[in-house]
């Protein structure tokens, strides 16, 4: 077990807002230099592995890992067209591989209107929150992360007593998880970000 957090929130707007412009320049997608911006230590995961639920943008996460050696699987519903690997297409509540990560990041998944979305082939099982959580943290090695960020002016469906009662460690927050983007315009979406270590 890893205390205290290898991995580290970004605090300052300045540098987040720095750090997002720097993974553009990179050729990172939005949801990467999103995540690039409010974590520090990435580095810490080489030659661990991590997995990404959801996103339905063909990279996700992948490049941002994988350039810093990491082991990087994805679970989504909107499918794998391009037949990328690493790519478990359904529900995360019904996969049983047995596997364990080191983290898992969880972009515009754990809030309400992504848990009751469904337009006839998305849709996501809305179970209880600790319920998902539980099986979020079988996932996870001891001293792993849940990381999540939210949007929609949504905070997170886990509270901190739900993060306590499935044996992770009180979660750190911070707010406006959008706003590392320079070119956000500040209307209706700012979520928020949220990062929990497993016990």
């Amino acid at each position: 077990m890893i205390t205290p957090y290898s991995l580290k929130l970004v605090v300052s707007e300045a540098e987040r807002k720095k750090r997002f412009l720097e993974g553009r320049k990179t050729s990172l997608n939005h949801r990467s230099s999103l995540v690039y911006a409010f974590v520090e230590n990435l580095e810490f995961l080489s030659g661990k592995r991590v997995l990404e639920i959801g996103g339905s943008e063909e990279e996700n996460l992948g490049t941002l890992l994988l350039n810093r050696g990491v082991g990087y699987m994805n679970m989504r519903l909107e499918g794998n067209p391009t037949g990328l690997p690493n790519i478990y297409v359904g529900d995360f509540m019904s996969h049983n591989s047995g596997e364990r990560y080191s983290a898992i990041f969880a972009i515009a998944v754990f809030q309400p209107q992504a848990l009751n979305f469904s337009n006839g082939s998305r849709t996501i099982d809305d179970q209880p929150p600790e319920v998902m959580l539980g099986k979020l943290h079988s996932f996870l090695v001891e001293g792993g992360y849940l990381v999540i960020g939210t949007t929609w002016e949504s905070p997170s469906i886990f509270s901190d007593s739900h993060f306590l009662l499935s044996k992770f460690r009180k979660p750190l927050r911070e707010p406006q998880f959008f706003s590392a983007d320079p070119t956000y315009n500040g209307k209706g979406d700012l979520g928020e970000f949220v990062m929990a270590e497993s016990l």
